[in-house]
């Protein structure tokens, strides 16, 4: 049986009471598979952003389009990868 690679993350390191030993989460530090769809969901939201940050430019940064220009970032960049 192979055992599971565990990798801590910021959260878990952040919500961990140095009063005690236990994290206040009790489901326990994550699996690499999830950090590394939580990696590529962070990625794909930072291009989302910028995309977006780019359509608000070429607009000479007229308010009040930011929901049209994220909706529209999501279509550019696609849809998150099944990994």
């Amino acid at each position: 049986m192979s055992k599971q690679l565990y990798r801590p993350v910021a959260a878990d390191v952040a919500s961990h009471d140095r009063s005690t030993s236990v994290p206040h989460d009790a489901s326990g530090p994550r699996p690499i598979s999830q950090l590394e769809s939580a990696s590529a969901r962070n990625a794909r939201e930072q291009l989302i952003r910028i995309t977006a940050y780019h359509q608000y430019e070429l607009r000479h940064y007229e308010p009040g389009h930011d929901v049209e220009d994220w909706l529209a970032a999501e279509t550019q960049v696609g849809p998150p990868s099944a990994t």
